[in-house]
């Protein structure tokens, strides 16, 4: 009789060992977090790190991350190009603005969607206060539609890129300094 109470035991206790072995369901592959934008004062504003998602207070899958800016990057081309961010005018005393490109960065690379609100502000001496808008997240603006430049100074260009996705928008900032004929 004590021989076939132990193996009872035996055999209950094996059934509790193996039914604790129970094979684990795997970790999700997919983290949602949530990652508030902050803008930078710098041409360079990082939104996100790692597998996080960007959004503006609300969670997000990751995969949404592919049309999160990172960054802006601006260039500038000009006929009357004296320097770097310079420029002079020529002798018939003005020249037209340099023409500008923008590069939005996001975490693939450079985003080439026409989802994005771009709003372009140009500035400077001579009554120059100009405001152009864009759909494209990465693009430009050639001479003939940036303002024509008469007087000498610093001028300013802003370009202000608000993602696909929405939230806070990324700035790039860039001064140009135009120097008169002869100097």
């Amino acid at each position: 009789m004590r021989r076939i109470v132990l193996g009872i035991i035996g055999i209950a206790a094996l059934g509790v060992i193996t039914g604790c072995a129970e094979e684990q369901a795997p970790a999700p592959e997919t983290v949602t977090a949530t990652v508030t934008a902050t803008q930078a004062t710098s041409s360079t504003t990082a939104v996100s790190t790692g597998a996080a998602a960007y959004s503006s207070g609300t969670s997000a899958e990751a995969s949404a991350d592919v049309d999160a800016i990172r960054s802006v990057k601006l260039e500038f081309y000009s006929g009357d190009k004296v320097g770097d961010k310079m420029i002079q005018l020529n002798r018939r005393g003005g020249t037209s603005f340099p023409g500008v490109s923008w590069t939005s960065r996001s975490e693939d690379g450079d985003l080439e969607s026409d989802d994005c609100a771009v709003v372009i502000d140009v500035t400077g001496p001579g009554d120059v206060d100009e405001r152009y808008r864009s759909d494209e997240c990465s693009g430009g603006r050639t001479f003939s539609q940036m303002p024509s430049i008469t007087v000498p100074g610093d001028y300013r260009i802003t370009v202000s890129v608000t993602p696909p996705i929405g939230g806070q928008p990324i700035v790039a900032t860039e001064t140009i300094k135009v120097i008169g004929v002869g100097q």
